[in-house]
């Protein structure tokens, strides 16, 4: 089990050995390095309070995805720990994050 850890690509290879169907994963938008196929497993997130799923790999990936258009005066913390924008696009979101975003506002 810690070499499935290790490596969630060998997490996919045993599902795609259990009879699921490519049909079914061609749905997920992650590509795999070493197959022709797009697979990925899709992540529980919790953002804002919010339950939402994520098959992405980043937070820039996942700030993208909710469609936000600028970044500018936005906060983001994932587990309480805020990460500073210079590091989203190396940290990897995993299963079950709590991600906070916060954007600041002009006005009195």
């Amino acid at each position: 089990m810690s070499e499935l850890r290790a490596n969630p690509w060998n997490l996919i290879q045993v599902i795609l050995t259990q009879g699921i169907s490519e049909k079914s994963l061609l749905k997920f938008s992650c590509y795999h390095p070493e197959r022709s196929r797009r697979v990925c497993l899709i992540m529980n997130l919790t953002i804002n309070n919010e339950q939402k799923q994520f098959s992405g790999k980043n937070i820039s990936e996942l700030v993208e995805s909710l469609n936000m258009i600028s970044t500018n005066g936005i906060a983001l913390a994932v587990n309480e720990k805020v990460v500073p924008k210079t590091e989203w696009e190396k940290f990897q979101l995993n299963d079950n994050d709590k991600i906070l975003i916060i954007k600041a506002t002009q006005g009195g």
